[in-house]
């Protein structure tokens, strides 16, 4: 009796190219997951799965532009692919790009509002292009959105202190140590801001 072996060979199987990838990559073998990668698209150049994840590749091992370069290539054909989105507007922060990033962040908010990622990331890309006003609007949607998140607090809290509002900073300060009390950053601010505080009151004159 002839034998019957209907097994597929992985190496013709996209997906299993794609899954030994994956296990590469978790395990950061970064050659080992783009050489799995690659033949998966070499089978299916439209596994754009796979595409997404050799950006990533790229991008965890520093060759931005080529990271970069795939994440846009892969958002033509799969637009509504918010983290391939979302990285790649981290990478635009990276080299200063920030109209770029914010840009990639508020098409994820548009297609996701929920996205905590993406708030949060435009409000920091908002900080750095000198949008204070934007920027504390999206650190109040990220506290909507998680509202025992410490470092939202210490950001909205350093926008108040370059205000010139101590007060308004000290109670998110401390609300940032009060959730995060063994960060040394949460800490050291409030002590800070209680010095200029009191810096600022008036001596009692002794007679």
């Amino acid at each position: 009796m002839a034998h019957d072996d209907t097994t597929m060979d992985s190496s013709k199987d996209p997906l299993a190219q794609y899954e030994e990838g994956c296990m590469h990559l978790k395990a950061k073998n970064y050659q080992l997951a783009l050489d799995s990668f690659n033949k998966a698209l070499q089978l299916n150049p439209r596994y754009y799965e796979a595409s997404y994840k050799k950006a990533v590749v790229y991008q965890l091992t520093g060759y931005d532009k080529f990271a970069a370069r795939r994440y846009s290539e892969v958002l033509r054909f799969k637009p509504e692919m918010d983290q391939a989105r979302i990285n790649l507007a981290t990478l635009h922060r990276k080299h200063k790009f920030y109209a770029g990033a914010e840009e990639q962040y508020r098409m994820v908010i548009h297609h996701n509002y929920q996205c905590f990622e993406a708030h949060y990331n435009l409000a920091n890309v908002l900080v750095d292009q000198k949008k204070s006003e934007e920027a504390m609007k999206e650190y109040k949607v990220c506290l909507k959105l998680k509202p025992n998140f410490a470092q939202v607090y210490n950001n909205i809290g350093v926008l108040f202190l370059e205000k010139n509002y101590p007060e308004e900073a000290l109670s998110q300060f401390k609300r940032a140590a009060q959730l995060s009390p063994s960060n040394k950053t949460f800490v050291a601010n409030v002590q800070t801001v209680q010095k200029i505080i009191a810096a600022k009151k008036p001596k009692s004159s002794t007679m």
